[in-house]
């Protein structure tokens, strides 16, 4: 697995693997899963491609950077559960100031456990068109 910046010929498969996750998401609303314009819904933002030695896109991630926080973190499913997620979040470091914080969807309860396997705690929560959703944030303050 090899782990770049995402460039402008990135888009075409970005917007595939994008809109394969949502739509294959169960725990979205009917209407979430119809916006599916990747470029539209991150805009400005840093995007880091996951990609197979055949270079074919295993997942990425998109973050903001002030304040910092991880927009979409997104795994095609058949390379879910290979360390995909967790690569993508190491390779962060060096574009990213820690503490870093991201929304998960209550209802996706497979990112929620998976986030909180890797020492995310929660520090809010709140509502959006997609649902409940806990404001997560790594690494743990130390007092």
């Amino acid at each position: 697995m090899h782990i770049r910046l995402a460039n402008i010929d990135d888009a075409p498969a970005l917007q595939s693997v994008f809109a394969a996750c949502i739509a294959e998401a169960p725990w979205l609303p009917e209407q979430a899963r119809q916006e599916q314009d990747f470029a539209a819904v991150s805009q400005g933002e840093k995007i880091l491609l996951a990609l197979a030695t055949n270079q074919q896109l295993l997942g990425f991630i998109s973050i903001q950077n002030d304040p910092p926080f991880i927009h979409h973190l997104f795994v095609r499913q058949e390379a879910r559960g290979m360390g995909v997620g967790k690569n993508l979040l190491r390779a962060l470091l060096p574009h990213l100031a820690t503490p870093w914080q991201l929304k998960c969807v209550r209802a996706n309860q497979q990112a929620l456990a998976f986030y909180q396997s890797l020492g995310w705690f929660e520090v809010g929560a709140g509502e959006s068109e997609q649902g409940a959703y806990a404001l997560l944030q790594w690494p743990p303050l130390r007092t």
